[in-house]
């Protein structure tokens, strides 16, 4: 099926814009600098500087909130020189001149880049290979990486999944619980300029033990948003979606208050914050988490924090249609997303009743599987991941980076 959809592209489509940003159009990725000059235009990131397309698989992307720098993760080894630790790397990429730039930690594997708004720092995962996970941040500025420590907490804090601020002060992460309480849930908040620590445990309403993950967090680190899960399953609803306010201690669950009765699928999962805190989006099977929502798919939800309402994003092919793995803008106001199995990406504007528009292109008319990952300001950089080829030089046939530029 890959190679099926591994044919020339076809002309470029159409490109829409709507009075509150610009949706990237649906052309053919460039190749030649010519057409990576152009806007608007889509490219393809995990490549070398020269071009070459990765030996390996590449994801998680995230993009500055200017659209000028994308990082992600990639098992790849030819993407800079000198890559021999045969481990996965977090790289950096400069989208104007292709510059790309490694980071990787001595004897451990890197994941889960998260980088700060302004663009100057890297936060991102690391393992030893015997289940010893560590968060560092780069400074981009600086070229040093450090690891993130927590010398006012009096016990050994391990950790993953980093959110962080907007200025780079200030990390979080999903770490090890406190000598007795490995049975709650337990972020931290590291200052990394005052270099205090605060910890935050969620405790387990009943016998079951939780744990969360899918952790992210406003611009000024006021607001977490996570999934709550069990650990142990299968069960017909593993998951929840809380928000945690950080001026209140306010700790509140956006698919709380569900009428369904449905004995399986309810799973709710993949929260993220917008900049000022304002909005979270998540996904969820629950059909009873807004009135009239009975077609029984996942959808996109998006929790107002200011009316504490939830709005339901269904599919872009009407009943029963899926809208997952959403992600809004950095200001709220649009949405990327993906349908169900093999499914393009979307971009919606949620200001306007327009409906969502299509911003991955359909190589010889054939769908691909997309997992969209990041949005800089008024939806200007969108950034997705694919397996399939969406270039003609695409030939690698493993899971790549693409970007679209409006």
């Amino acid at each position: 099926m890959r190679n099926a959809k591994r044919a020339a592209l076809g002309a470029a489509l159409v490109s829409a814009v709507t009075a509150t940003f610009a949706v990237p159009a649906l052309a053919a990725p460039g190749d030649t600098a010519a057409e990576k000059a152009a806007t608007p235009r889509t490219e393809r990131i995990s490549v070398a500087a020269d071009g070459t397309e990765a030996n390996g698989p590449s994801r998680e992307a995230s993009v500055s909130r200017d659209g000028t720098l994308a990082v992600f993760t990639s098992e790849a080894s030819n993407l800079v020189a000198g890559d021999d630790n045969g481990a996965a790397d977090i790289f950096v990429k400069t989208l104007a001149s292709g510059k790309t730039e490694r980071i990787a930690v001595a004897g451990r594997t890197a994941s889960e880049p998260v980088l700060s708004a302004d663009g100057k720092v890297v936060a991102f995962t690391t393992e030893d290979g015997g289940g010893d996970r560590r968060v560092h941040t780069h400074d981009l500025a600086t070229g040093k990486t450090e690891q993130i420590k927590t010398p006012t907490i009096s016990y050994d804090v391990q950790g993953r999944n980093p959110a962080i601020s907007a200025d780079g002060k200030y990390v979080a992460f999903i770490g090890t619980p406190p000598p007795g309480e490995e049975e709650n849930a337990w972020i931290y908040l590291k200052d990394r300029e005052g270099g205090g620590t605060r910890a935050f445990a969620h405790s387990k309403p009943d016998w079951q033990d939780r744990t969360v993950s899918d952790l992210t967090m406003d611009d000024k680190a006021t607001r977490f948003s996570y999934r709550y899960n069990f650990t142990t399953g299968p069960r017909a609803d593993c998951c929840d979606v809380f928000v945690r306010d950080l001026t209140n201690s306010a700790l509140t669950q956006l698919d709380g208050k569900s009428t369904s009765d449905q004995q399986r699928g309810r799973d709710s999962t993949q929260p993220v914050t917008t900049a000022d805190g304002r909005f979270v989006t998540f996904q969820s099977g629950d059909d009873g988490l807004v009135p009239g929502d009975n077609d029984k798919a996942v959808n996109a939800f998006v929790w107002n924090a200011e009316t504490g309402k939830l709005r339901r994003v269904p599919g872009r092919h009407g009943k029963g249609s899926f809208s997952r793995s959403p992600v809004p803008s950095p200001d709220g106001k649009a949405l990327l997303y993906a349908g169900e199995g093999t499914s393009p990406t979307y971009l919606l504007d949620l200001t306007t009743s327009a409906p969502a528009r299509q911003i991955t292109p359909n190589p010889a008319g054939n769908y691909v599987e997309t997992t969209p990952h990041a949005l800089s300001n008024a939806a200007k950089t969108v950034a997705y991941a694919t397996p399939d080829a969406l270039t003609t030089k695409d030939t690698n046939e493993d899971w790549d980076i693409y970007v679209a530029h409006a």
